[in-house]
């Protein structure tokens, strides 16, 4: 009787729970993997960017380390948190597709697959471009359908820390472009300051790998 009085919210909140609580059960009797090791020495020696990949895992997880100290448990707990946010993400962006109870049904089916699983429980570029991939996508929803400036500024920026996360990051400008280009509604926004204000807070969002391969040659594209 209590469960169905919930709200689909909490519902939601107590089945992501249920599957992440067994995740990081099993997580801890596994130690540290190479990938972690290997990510948490650039966090250690942070920079604007690094020769295979960009910056945003060795943020995420010197932010993680400052706060919940350097340990095994806290680049578990990096994991662990950033997943559990991209499906949160998740969520709200099938709400803007599908009823509440498809919406809830679709985020736990993503967030039972092997790609999430393997996410949750090992360090790799991929933690945080599923993240900001997925709001990137809420805010382009938002900057086509409601049309307010601030939300062109913000996908523009959240496509630019995708792309400082994993540089397939780049793959959500083109789409939005596409998008644009073969929408007949949409396509006004094609060349108009909206596009200008995405382009230049992508901009701003991608400036650290930009950098640093501006002083190391461009070696990373090289």
């Amino acid at each position: 009787m209590l469960k169905k009085h919930l709200p689909a919210y909490k519902k939601l909140f107590i089945g992501f729970l249920a599957i992440y609580l067994l995740r990081l059960l099993i997580v801890f009797t596994m130690g540290i993997m190479p990938q972690d090791a290997y990510y948490y020495l650039y966090s250690e020696h942070l920079d604007f960017s690094y020769f295979d990949h960009p910056p945003m895992v060795a943020y995420m997880l010197h932010a993680f380390s400052l706060v919940l100290g350097k340990s095994v448990v806290a680049i578990k707990l990096t994991d662990f948190i950033v997943t559990l946010l991209s499906l949160f993400a998740f969520y709200r962006l099938s709400n803007y597709f599908l009823s509440e109870k498809q919406a809830i049904r679709a985020s736990l089916f993503f967030g039972t697959t092997l790609l999430l699983t393997v996410l949750s429980i090992n360090t790799t570029p991929d933690v945080p471009l599923i993240l900001f991939w997925t709001l990137a996508l809420i805010y382009s929803y938002k900057a086509l359908f409601e049309g307010k400036l601030q939300y062109w500024m913000a996908a523009g920026f959240l496509m630019g820390l995708s792309f400082i996360s994993k540089y397939t990051g780049l793959f959500l400008l083109f789409g939005i472009f596409a998008f644009l280009l073969f929408s007949k509604s949409h396509r006004r926004y094609l060349v108009s300051r909206q596009s200008i204000l995405l382009l230049i807070f992508f901009a701003i969002g991608i400036f650290p790998v930009v950098y640093w391969n501006y002083l190391n040659d461009w070696t990373s594209f090289a």
